[in-house]
């Protein structure tokens, strides 16, 4: 599967609106969220989630570390929202 940048640049839209479309999937179940979401993230986001909730996503990012994305965070929440 193709990188978000890859499908953002092939469909010209930006990064963040193609992560929010798959997030759409992550959540129904359409994508599995592996994907785009290492298993080692996904615990530290899940973790993250379960400690800051799911109302802020801001709130979820500044408590992990730097190089988990904000659409790591979007697909997360999808994923555990199903």
């Amino acid at each position: 599967m193709s990188s978000t940048a890859e499908i953002a640049e092939m469909r010209q839209l930006s990064p963040t609106t193609v992560e929010t479309h798959l997030s759409y999937y992550v959540g129904t179940g359409e994508i599995d969220i592996t994907e785009f979401v290492p298993e080692d993230k996904q615990e530290l986001i899940a973790a993250a989630i379960t400690r800051y909730g799911r109302l802020s996503l801001k709130l979820i990012k500044d408590n992990l570390p730097e190089e988990i994305s904000y659409g790591e965070i979007r697909m997360m929440v999808a994923f555990q929202s199903r």
